[in-house]
């Protein structure tokens, strides 16, 4: 079971992250239309390309680039996060399988992609805050509230989640009335 599960979660990751490439390529970042003005704005000739991957630059270096994304850039970013999630989840599976869990005892594949889910999120807030011009300090107390999130699920939530839904809970024994006890 451990082992199937991480192969599932490496090759759901390899797929997306062929999709994601696949996207990437196919589909631009940019808005056609804002950098259409833009270029017409600054009198850029169609055919100097290199004087457009300089305004690029520019705008990047401005922090201004993150208004010139189109929706394709957070569909393509979406589909990453759960590239990150994947693996980080299958790296967290084997590290607490031989580090923190005893022979028989399973790793919890819910706490491992929760954590690869907060890790991905942290990572891409801390890009889009960085883009979009933000100072240093907000992007460490963007990741800082991240990281804040994961200890106050580690405090509030002990066990997995499917222990908490009734799965795994403890039968109690329930003794039986006195004539039930005279009957058998």
């Amino acid at each position: 079971m451990f082992i199937r599960q991480i192969i599932i979660l490496i090759g759901l990751g390899i797929m997306l992250s062929f999709l994601g490439a696949y996207f990437v390529s196919v589909k631009s970042p940019f808005d056609i239309k804002k950098i259409q003005e833009y270029i017409e704005k600054n009198e850029i000739v169609q055919s100097d390309d290199e004087n457009l991957n300089n305004v690029i630059e520019d705008l990047i270096k401005a922090n201004q680039s993150i208004y010139y994304f189109s929706e394709n850039t957070f569909i393509a970013a979406t589909i990453f996060t759960f590239v990150i999630t994947c693996f980080a989840a299958s790296i967290h599976l084997v590290i607490d399988k031989l580090f923190f869990r005893e022979f028989y005892e399973t790793a919890s594949i819910y706490i491992a992609l929760r954590r690869g889910l907060l890790l991905a999120l942290s990572f891409f807030i801390a890009v889009y805050l960085s883009l979009a011009g933000s100072p240093t300090l907000e992007i460490i107390f963007s990741v800082a509230i991240v990281i804040a999130i994961e200890i106050l699920f580690s405090i509030f939530l002990h066990e997995p989640l499917s222990n908490l839904f009734g799965k795994n809970q403890k039968k109690t024994a329930v003794t039986p009335s006195p004539k039930e006890a005279l009957v058998s």
